[in-house]
Formats: structure tokens, C-alpha cells, sequence
């Protein structure tokens, strides 16, 4: 028994004895770790230097500023404070999540120098606390408050107090106001949100809760609280430093520091060649402005672009006209923000209909109907005056843009498998399949702009894709290299096949299939080879306009960042121009064609699914492969009928309606209620009405209600 009860204690002792060695053993700090960036050329885009230079800086001043706000028994305490562990670990515990971290001055020193990189749960708040012991156990108060104070980040690239004073007044910080300190101190929890660049008002209520704050510590007067809460901050931003292409450099270092593959955390400075273009951002940046001066009477307030090569190397990544401009939340990166992304999703769902056996000589009906759904039913309508096209093949349907077309071809091959392939191509999603329903190719999903661009590449890569490559290679100061390229990105992948990727490049390329919809003289019509889609999202929030030629893919987007509708103006009309102008900076020569290799061959077919040749109303140019021209070709001539509309179909009085018919020999004639109209029928008036076509001596007659 006695044995027994020596090992009960033996064994505790051993543990502490242990944890006693390892609070003993000194931490290494990666103190003044800075980043810099070179475009693909090697010249300067940005440096950290510029704004977190604190060399001979005594930060001790601030201490008690600080710490009344942050951490206000930092002194006392042994780098971690057991009372607000224990109350935020019963608030975790509540909500089964991390809501509240309890961290010390202390630990959030260890999280910038340890743990920077790694998930917030549990485990990673004991292993800071634990380290915080072990920091405190090394350092004194005045030291890590001296580690804090330089090292914190204060959004806008802006590193340290003294980096933070720069950036927002263009003081040293011993010429801070009260004000303007208190501003500082109020960014600490959420820089890249509460910073009075990205958040003026938010920044503004922080200030007055830090003053009062400071009050109730006793560290001001009721006065000087009163004063300051009254006084408005004016900023004076920092305007000598210069940083190119902020949105692509913030991404690149976002991507960089939490990556597993690419540990920068012991270099003291991350020196990152980029692969964006430091002169052609500029260019794109001008032609943005420029393109938003032209769209005055749109309520057009800001733009983005992607321009990606042939390796999927982003060359541009404009995240908006102005990144300092807060009346435009200029700071949001609105490549890679989500959004709704229009009918810019729907060559991804003709992709998957091919990849899944369909022909392009198939024939989808484009006439309005109503889809059941969980939450009652779906009647989408086409973009243009409300037309109904009636039976159509692939390719108008796509080029065209009809978005009844589209979701019908949805309803065939099912959401949750577009769902899938979409994610499988990079797309981001906020929203499930189920959230979004049927309108999921008509863009409802939000995503990326940035993965759009990424995916509709592999279009012009024959099916390949490959991750969107940000940076070539990445040193410390030593010139040593620490990552590369090749051990950061994945390897290219095949996501579809060249047979696809080949009709979805010629559909899209196809100026006479798209003249059909857009005018000769549209933005999209180009002096050389391009692959074009459009997309404009709901109550007009949303423009894009994505492209590809042999050489580069360009992807853009015109809105407002906070989401308010602009005036009537779609993805050809607002993001197109744009778009047109990057296309011709980047191709001041025709770029070579595009080229294809498959099996597939150019062939006359009819237009109308219910024709066969050769006798067609009218012909077009297809882009088939051999077993679908033979199944083509198998096929018998219908008897002459009116396919669109049906018999007793009802129409709204605004409605046009386009008659199709199939099976005719020679000139289609078209009378309603015995009056010659042509093919598009529109003003019409309330009651039942008579249609008849006219083919040689055939005829055919329906009776359909305005109601």
C-alpha cells in the first residue's frame, strides 16, 4: 500500500517537474518581421518597412493606454488571466464554439509570434495559454508590452503603433492627440473591419468607447472625454508610401501566412515575387476610372478585374477602383468577394450537359412554364422583353443567354449535380443548393469573381485547369529561398474533356450565334478570336463580363460594394466596356486564332431542332462530332406543325410571342387572326386569338387565350 501512495505522488511531481524545465526554456521571437513584394519583373509593389519601420521606438508611454482597454491587469497577472479564462471557456462551452478568447496582452503576443497560422479551437487556446506562461516566465512586462506595441497590426498594411500613426495622420506617434490615440487603440480588436479607412463610422463609436473607458480608469477628466467624443478625427492618410495593386498584396500575404506548405515564420523579413504585372495594373486600374466617368447616369460606383495568362498566372487583380476611397468601401477586394454571378454560370451547366452524353444538336424548349419546388413553384422569364423562343438547339440557347432554356436544361440534369461540378471546377459558394433552387444558373449562388475567371480559363486550356497562380517564388532575408511556385500550387488537372472545352469555346466565339441577341456593334464584338459570356444578377446589383482569346482570360465586374442596384444596366452595357478595353491593351495585335484539335468538324444543320435538311427555313453552322451528326442526320422530317405555342396556351397581354414551327418545305407564312404578322406576334389584346402557318399547301392552326 505504502508503494502505492508513493507513486500517487511520484507521478504529479514528475509532471510538474517537467512543466518547470519547459517554462524554464527560452522562446525564440521573430521580432520586426516584415513582407515585401516585386511584381513579375522584380519591381517594388509594396514594403511593410515603409509603415512598420519602429526602430528606437519606446512604445512604454502607451502602456497603460493600452492595457486599461485590452488588458487592464496585465501587470498583475502571469500572462494569462485565470478569472477571464474561466469565463470565456463557460461561454464556449455554452455556444460549442470559440466566441470569446479571454487572450492577454501576453497571449496575443505568443499568437503573432507561435501560433499566427492555426485554428482557433481548444487546443490552440491552451497551447497559448501555456506558452503565455512560459513568455511571461522569460520576459519582462515592459518587454512584451514593447513586442505588442510594435507587432500589432492596424489594417491597411499598416504594422505597429508607430506604423499605424503614419498611416492614418502622417504623425510620429508622439504627436498623437488624445483622439487620435484612442482611434488606434479601437482598431486592436478588428483591424481590417474597425480601421477609420475601411470603417469610418464603426472607428468613430470605438473611439468614444475607448474614451470612456479611459475615464473610468481614471486615467482622463469627464472633460477631456466630452471634448474628445465631440471632436470628429480628421485622417490625413499617409500618402508619401507608395503600394501598388493594395488588394492583390494584402491577398498574396493572406494566402501566404495561413498556407502549411509555405512556414514563413521564422524568416525576420518575407521577401514575395509576385506574378502580377506592376505597369499593366496600373493601365487596368486607368481604363476602371475611366469606364465608371462614362457611366455617370448608371449609379456605377466601383469595378474589379482579373486578368489571368495562359498558365493561369494572375497578371492583374484589381480589387476596386480605390482602395483608400471609403464612400466606396474601396478596401473590399470585390474579386474575391461574393457575389450574385448571373448568367456568367451558365456555360459551366451546358459543360456538364455535354460531358453527360447530350449532343449540341439538341433541342431544348425555351417556353415559359412553371417548376415545382419545395417552396411553391419557379417561372423564370427571359432577359429580353419577356420573348419565348420555343424549340431550340444548344448553342442559341447558350449564346443567346435564355434563361428559360437554362433552367430548364437545370431541372433535366439536377441541382445538386450542378452544385457539385461547380464546386469541382473552384467555385466558392455561401449558399446550399438548397437555398438557392433552380435560379443557381442564373447566378443566384455567390461566388468569386476570381474563381469564375479561374474556371472559364479552362475553356481556353482544352479542358485543363489550374489553381490561380499568385507568386513565383517567395525568400527571407538571407536571400534563402523558402517556397516555390511548384511546391505551393497543385499540378494542372483535367476537369472536362477537349471535345467539350472545344464546343464550349467555338459556341462562345461564335460572332453570327451571337448577333442573334447582341448587336454587331455590341463590346463583345471583337476584331479577333474571343470567347465571351455576360451575367447580370438580380434588380441589376451584379455586371460581369468574362472572356477568353488564345492568350489571356479577363474577367470583370461593375457594381456597388454595398450591394445598391444600379440602373438598369447589364453585364453587355456595364462590365462589356470595360472588359473591351482591357481585351485591346492586352492584345495591341491580333492574337493567333483559336485552335482545335478534336474530332469535332464544322456542318450545316438547321436552326430549328424540328427541321431536317435540306429543307430548312434557315441553316447555321454547328460544331459536331461524327456520332452526332449521324444521329442527326437519322432522323425523319416531322409533320408541318406550330411547335411554340401549344393549343390553348395562355399569354400575358405584355408578352411577345415568337411562333416557331417544324416540318415545313420552303417560306413559312405566319397570319394571326387571319392578318400576315411575321413571326413575332406582340400588342395583343385580351380574348382568345387564332394563329396559322402557311407552308406551301400545308398549313397548320392553333387558338391560344390573352388573359
Amino acid at each position: 500500500m505504502r508503494h502505492k501512495e508513493r507513486f500517487f505522488w511520484i507521478f504529479p511531481l514528475i509532471i510538474l517537474i517537467l512543466f518547470l524545465v519547459w517554462l524554464s526554456l527560452p522562446l525564440q521571437i521573430v521580432s520586426e518581421q516584415k513582407w515585401v513584394f516585386y511584381d513579375l519583373e522584380g519591381e517594388l509593389l509594396f514594403s511593410e518597412k515603409a509603415f512598420a519601420e519602429a526602430h528606437g521606438v519606446d512604445f512604454s508611454s502607451l502602456e497603460s493606454w493600452v492595457s486599461a482597454v485590452e488588458d487592464q491587469d496585465f501587470r498583475s497577472h502571469l500572462g494569462v488571466d485565470l478569472s477571464s479564462v474561466l469565463r470565456a471557456a463557460i461561454q464556449n462551452v455554452r455556444e460549442r464554439d470559440i466566441v470569446s478568447g479571454a487572450s492577454t496582452i501576453t497571449m496575443q503576443v505568443v499568437r503573432q509570434n507561435f501560433l499566427e497560422n492555426e485554428r482557433h479551437d481548444l487546443w490552440y487556446k491552451l497551447r497559448q495559454a501555456l506558452l503565455a506562461l512560459r513568455l511571461d516566465a522569460h520576459l519582462s512586462k515592459g518587454e512584451i508590452f514593447q513586442l505588442y506595441a510594435k507587432q500589432s497590426y492596424f489594417g491597411n498594411g499598416a504594422v505597429g503603433f508607430d506604423g499605424a500613426a503614419r498611416r492614418y495622420f502622417s504623425k510620429d506617434i508622439e504627436a498623437l492627440t488624445l483622439g487620435e490615440r484612442a482611434v488606434l487603440v479601437g482598431i486592436l480588436p478588428r483591424p481590417d473591419t474597425w480601421n477609420p479607412l475601411a470603417n469610418a463610422e464603426k472607428a468613430e463609436e470605438r473611439k468614444d468607447l475607448v474614451l470612456n473607458i479611459w475615464q473610468q480608469q481614471g486615467l482622463i477628466s469627464t472633460e477631456k472625454r466630452d471634448f474628445w467624443q465631440q471632436q470628429e478625427i480628421a485622417l490625413k492618410p499617409d500618402e508619401v508610401i507608395e503600394i501598388h495593386a493594395p488588394h492583390f498584396v494584402l491577398f498574396v500575404k493572406d494566402q501566404l501566412e495561413n498556407s502549411t506548405v509555405c512556414d514563413v515564420s521564422q524568416a525576420a523579413e518575407i521577401r514575395v515575387q509576385t506574378t502580377v504585372d506592376k505597369s499593366l495594373h496600373q493601365k487596368v486600374l486607368k481604363l476602371a476610372r475611366d469606364n465608371l466617368d462614362k457611366k455617370s447616369d448608371k449609379n456605377i460606383s466601383n469595378a474589379s478585374a482579373v486578368v489571368l495568362d495562359e498558365q493561369n498566372e494572375i497578371l492583374t487583380m484589381l480589387g476596386s477602383t480605390d482602395f483608400f476611397d471609403t464612400s466606396i468601401a474601396g478596401n473590399v477586394n470585390l474579386t474575391t468577394a461574393s457575389r450574385e454571378m448571373g448568367s456568367t454560370l451558365k456555360p459551366f451547366l451546358f459543360t456538364l450537359a455535354l460531358e453527360n452524353g447530350l449532343s449540341p444538336a439538341d433541342e431544348i424548349i425555351d417556353e415559359r412554364k412553371s417548376f415545382l419546388t419545395e417552396d411553391g413553384s419557379y417561372a423564370p422569364q427571359n432577359y429580353r422583353d419577356n420573348m419565348e423562343y420555343g424549340h431550340v438547339r444548344f448553342r442559341e440557347a447558350l449564346t443567346g443567354s435564355y434563361n428559360i432554356s437554362a433552367v430548364t436544361l437545370l431541372d433535366r440534369i439536377g441541382i445538386d449535380r450542378f452544385f457539385v461540378f461547380l464546386e469541382y471546377l473552384g467555385f466558392h459558394f455561401k449558399k446550399s443548393p438548397d437555398d438557392v433552387g433552380l435560379a443557381l444558373v442564373l447566378g443566384s449562388g455567390e461566388s468569386r469573381l476570381l474563381d469564375l475567371a479561374s474556371a472559364f480559363s479552362m475553356y481556353q486550356q482544352k479542358g485543363i485547369q489550374s489553381s490561380p497562380r499568385f507568386f513565383s517564388e517567395v525568400r527571407d532575408e538571407n536571400d534563402a529561398v523558402i517556397c516555390q511556385a511548384e511546391d505551393f500550387f497543385p499540378e494542372p488537372e483535367r476537369k472536362i474533356s477537349l471535345e467539350t472545352a472545344e464546343w464550349i469555346l467555338h459556341a462562345l466565339s461564335d460572332r453570327e450565334a451571337r448577333w442573334r441577341v447582341f448587336s454587331r456593334s455590341s463590346s463583345l464584338d471583337m476584331e479577333f478570336d474571343v470567347a465571351v459570356k455576360t451575367g447580370t444578377s438580380q434588380d441589376f446589383r451584379d455586371n460581369y463580363t468574362v472572356g477568353s482569346t488564345s492568350e489571356y482570360t479577363v474577367g470583370v465586374w461593375v457594381g456597388n460594394a454595398d450591394g445598391t442596384p444600379m440602373h438598369m444596366s447589364s453585364g453587355n452595357e456595364g462590365a462589356g466596356p470595360f472588359w473591351r478595353a482591357i481585351m485591346r491593351e492586352l492584345h495591341p495585335f491580333s492574337p493567333p486564332d483559336f485552335k482545335f484539335s478534336s474530332e469535332r468538324d464544322e456542318v450545316q444543320i438547321c436552326r430549328r431542332p424540328f427541321e431536317n435538311m435540306p429543307n430548312c427555313s434557315e441553316k447555321i453552322v454547328e460544331f459536331l462530332l461524327p456520332e452526332e451528326l449521324t444521329d442527326l442526320q437519322t432522323t425523319q422530317r416531322p409533320e408541318f406543325a406550330i411547335a411554340f405555342p401549344n393549343e390553348g396556351d395562355r399569354f400575358h397581354p405584355d408578352s411577345k410571342i415568337s411562333v416557331k414551327t417544324r416540318g415545313g418545305i420552303g417560306e413559312v407564312r405566319i397570319l394571326f387572326d387571319g392578318v400576315e404578322s411575321g413571326d413575332i406576334i406582340e400588342d395583343v389584346t385580351l380574348g382568345e386569338h387564332e394563329i396559322m402557318a402557311l407552308s406551301g399547301d400545308e398549313r397548320a392552326k392553333i387558338t391560344i387565350l390573352v388573359e
